[in-house]
């Protein structure tokens, strides 16, 4: 749905805006103020200080403004806002588990550590705190398993070594 334009011979010199005209508005003096709590202002024509030179003392009036302050309870729901500081995300933790002790649990850590950041981008902080949470414990439990079947191995070496060895003497 398009405009109709009038043609552009239509735009000439004589149809522009008026000239700006300075004086056209007076300016408007403010009202004066009603009890108002503190006093006018006064201006001292003092030469500003030179560097290194303290500024001089300002007069204060000591004229107290009274208020009286209601403070009002609102019955109702509370709404508590609680900033949430990225929580880590294990990932060179996964990636070692992944390639050096058992690598079915690396997969899972390392899918659990790349969820953390997705869920924190996304403004879900408890499921990003949990993500991290599960990619440790993932991560733990794998290099615990990945480590126990590491000396388990070393073990049967040297035992089929060993006695691989006496059954040749």
């Amino acid at each position: 749905m398009e405009k109709d334009y009038p043609p552009l011979d239509q735009y000439s010199p004589a149809s522009a805006p008026p000239p700006y005209q300075p004086d056209a508005y007076p300016p408007q003096p403010y009202p004066p103020q009603q009890n108002a709590p503190y006093p006018p202002q006064q201006f001292v024509d003092a030469p500003l200080p030179s560097y290194g030179q303290a500024y001089p003392q300002q007069q204060y009036s000591q004229q107290q403004a009274t208020t009286n302050v209601a403070v009002v309870s609102q019955p109702g729901v509370t709404n508590t806002v609680v900033a949430y500081g990225k929580p880590p995300n294990y990932i060179a933790l996964s990636l070692i588990n992944l390639l050096c002790c058992c690598w079915p649990l690396g997969i899972v850590g390392l899918i659990y550590s790349l969820k953390v950041d997705s869920e924190y981008n996304a403004g879900r902080y408890e499921e990003a705190r949990r993500a991290s949470d599960s990619a440790r414990n993932i991560n733990y439990i794998g290099i615990l398993i990945g480590s126990f079947l590491i000396i388990v191995y070393i073990m049967l070496v040297i035992a089929i070594n060993v006695g691989v060895a006496v059954s040749n003497n």
